[in-house]
C-alpha cells in the first residue's frame, strides 16, 4: 500500500497524529464541553453524571470509527 521509501515517514506521521489526538485534542474537547454546556466546577458538581455519559458516549463513538 505504502511504497518502500517512504513507510517510516508513513508510520511517524501516523504515531504523530494518534498522539495529538488522543493527548492534546481529546483534552481541550473535554474542557471545552464542559465549559460551554455542562458546566461543573470544583464547588458545584451537580451535573457531573452529565459528564460521565457525555465520555461514555464519545467512547463507544470511538469505537465505533475506529
Amino acid at each position: 500500500m505504502t511504497p518502500a521509501h517512504v513507510e517510516a515517514t508513513m508510520m511517524a506521521f501516523s504515531a504523530s497524529i494518534m498522539n495529538i489526538s488522543n493527548g492534546l485534542l481529546g483534552s481541550v474537547i473535554g474542557v471545552g464541553v464542559n465549559k460551554w454546556f455542562v458546566g461543573v466546577t470544583s464547588d458545584d458538581l451537580s451535573n457531573y453524571s452529565t459528564l460521565i455519559y457525555i465520555q461514555i458516549l464519545f467512547s463507544f463513538y470511538q469505537l465505533a470509527v475506529v
